[in-house]
């Protein structure tokens, strides 16, 4: 198949299409600030561990409820980059 600026901005399309599906995909154990993605985030569970800390901060915790899940989860979280 030929690469042509026409499928290129197809296939970037289709992705940010994707991403924003997962992106809606909400889970109430995620921590403020962040969301659960990827291609099946139904199947991940994520939370906070107060026992796991990092300079005196709690760290977050993405845990598979599915094993046999035939994709990924992600915790991320987006901000602007001009902001200190």
């Amino acid at each position: 198949m030929p690469d042509t600026p026409r499928l290129r901005r197809k296939l970037v399309c289709q992705v940010i299409a994707v991403f924003g599906v997962c992106c809606l995909v909400a889970n109430a154990t995620v921590p403020s600030g962040w969301h659960l993605a990827g291609s099946t985030p139904a199947d991940y569970e994520a939370g906070v561990d107060m026992h796991a800390l990092y300079n005196d901060h709690s760290s977050a915790y993405l845990r598979a409820e599915n094993p046999a899940s035939e994709g990924f989860g992600m915790l991320m979280q987006d901000f602007r980059a001009d902001q200190p």
